[in-house]
Parts: structure tokens; sequence; C-alpha cells
């Protein structure tokens, strides 16, 4: 049972918010743990917090991943806790193979771009311990919204794939050249 999250290990990120709400939610949920894949400048600082919070044994900073999709695939849920962010290409990606997602709904607004709140994802406000906390409970408590989530979050990838984006192009041209 596990939480992810792959991403540049950095302040943007806000890495503490996700850790301090799962610091949280493994009080209910001991089985589950959390990995952030990824390597930054903030790495020795996060390390250090996750073993002063005494969450060693469940929350860990596996590094960079040359398989991601392999790592993540058969993950419970995808939380990313962004203060900003434009396009998340790791939000993308987990949606599109059928993760149930989570991520915070941040300037410049590209999860919302997205995410259809409650269909495919689940948007929490910045920087909003509870309300993270609350949404991470929620999914992995309730099967029906974890697999709804998965499902359509899947669907993703029929929008974003290359032969879906150049047929969109292709019409697009054949609109403006008349």
């Amino acid at each position: 049972y596990r939480v992810v999250n792959f991403c540049r290990l950095e302040l943007q990120k806000n890495l503490d918010l996700l850790i301090d709400s799962f610091s949280l939610v493994v009080k209910d949920f001991p089985e589950y743990t959390l990995h952030i894949y990824g390597e930054g400048s903030e790495r020795n600082r996060l390390l250090e917090k996750i073993r002063q919070m005494g969450l060693e044994n469940c929350v860990f900073l596996p590094g960079y991943s040359r398989d991601i999709y392999e790592d993540i695939r058969s993950s419970a849920l995808f939380v990313s806790s962004s203060d900003y962010e434009g396009m998340s290409n790791s939000m993308l990606e987990a949606m599109a193979i059928g993760v149930p997602t989570i991520c915070t709904d941040c300037p410049a607004g590209g999860a919302r771009e997205i995410i259809c709140n409650g269909e495919n994802g689940i948007l929490v406000p910045v920087g909003d311990v509870y309300a993270m906390t609350q949404a991470i409970i929620h999914v992995l408590s309730d099967v029906e919204l974890s697999d709804k989530l998965s499902y359509h979050g899947s669907e993703l990838r029929n929008k974003i794939s290359t032969s879906a984006v150049a047929e969109q192009w292709l019409t697009f041209l054949e609109k403006s050249i008349g």
C-alpha cells in the first residue's frame, strides 16, 4: 500500500505539506507508506524532517527512478503538494496510467485545467494540511471513489496521445488554411 509523488525535491513542491499530511494519515492507515521519488536541493532537509518526526519506517525518498511507471503503477494514490506549478508532467503521467490523483489547486492552474474535481482527480487548496489529509483519507477509505478516479484519470491517455494531438493540430491547420 503506497502513496507516491515523483518530482524535483525543491521548495516549490512543498513536500513538507505532503509529509505533514501523511504523518496524520498514517495514524489511521498504518499499512501505507509514502514514497517520494526524485532528487534536489531539499533532499537532506527532508530526510532530517522525516527522522525528527519519527517517520523513517513509513516515508521514503528513494531518489531518481529509471522506471518510474513501473515503480508507481500499483500505487494507491499519487499526491502533488506544489505551491505553484504549470502543467505538471508527473500529474499527467500518474493519471494516464490510472493512479488516483490528488493535487493542490495552485497557480498557474495546470491541475485545474486537467482535473475535474471528484471525477478524475481531487483538487485541494495550496498549503492546507487539513484539506490534503482529508482528501487522502477519503480516497484511501473509499474504494469506489478510488476506482472512479483511476478509471477517469486514465482516459487522459486518449486525450494526450501523439495521434490525438496530431489530429487536433491537423484540424486546426485545415481550418486556418481554409
